[in-house]
């Protein structure tokens, strides 16, 4: 009975050895396929905040210059600093603290929705507008320039994504009115600014 005891016990051993192994190796399989999962997940997120940081800087600079020409016509007055105004509506959504058409469509807005969406991809997000700035650029467009910082980081800390956003763009004032020339008629009378129409070649 010993000798087979021992017999059985030499296939045993293996056996178990082997089965451990197996669990070992699937275990680890099972863990590689959840952090590319994961990865794949912040890689998509990231990709979509690379898309978005130059479409929200553009729909919100542009809807800042509206507001502040809004607060001209409706005030009368010109503006004491008009970067530093347009800044302010970028930012709060303000002009002299007086809430406007933007709401909350702001950048420090889209910087707390952004921050919502990683959450609900299972991240902890911290998204931060460190810096705006604006200045002329052009008859017709004015210099934005931003500066974002995303980190996002897996609960379980098997992925981590620090980015730092610092670009500049030019944003188009066509078609807004001309705070100039209202001021010039107290209001009676709008224009909007517009470039000159192309100078047609060889028409006599």
């Amino acid at each position: 009975g010993i000798f087979y005891s021992l017999i059985a016990a030499l296939f045993v051993i293996p056996l178990l050895f082997l089965a451990t192994v197996y669990i070992s190796d699937v275990q680890s399989a099972a863990e590689g396929y959840t952090t590319k999962a994961i990865g794949d997940k912040m890689a998509s997120l990231a990709k979509s905040v690379d898309n978005d940081v130059p479409r929200a800087t553009r729909i919100i600079a542009r809807r800042a210059v509206e507001a502040n020409i809004q607060h001209i016509e409706t005030s009368g007055t010109p503006l004491d600093d008009a970067e530093r105004r347009i800044v302010e509506a970028m930012l709060n959504g303000t002009v002299y603290g007086n809430v406007t058409s933007l709401d909350n469509f702001t950048m420090t807005g889209w910087a707390a929705e952004l921050t919502r969406k990683a959450e609900a991809f299972g991240f902890a997000a911290l998204v931060n507008v460190t810096d705006v700035a604006v200045a002329p650029y052009d008859s017709y467009h004015i210099a934005v320039r931003v500066a974002v910082s995303v980190n996002m980081t897996d609960t379980n800390r098997q992925a981590s994504l620090y980015r730092l956003y610092n670009s500049s763009y030019a944003i188009s004032i066509i078609g807004t009115v001309d705070p100039l020339y209202l001021l010039s008629t107290n209001g009676i009378f709008k224009r909007t600014i517009e470039p000159p129409p192309a100078a047609l070649s060889g028409v006599a």
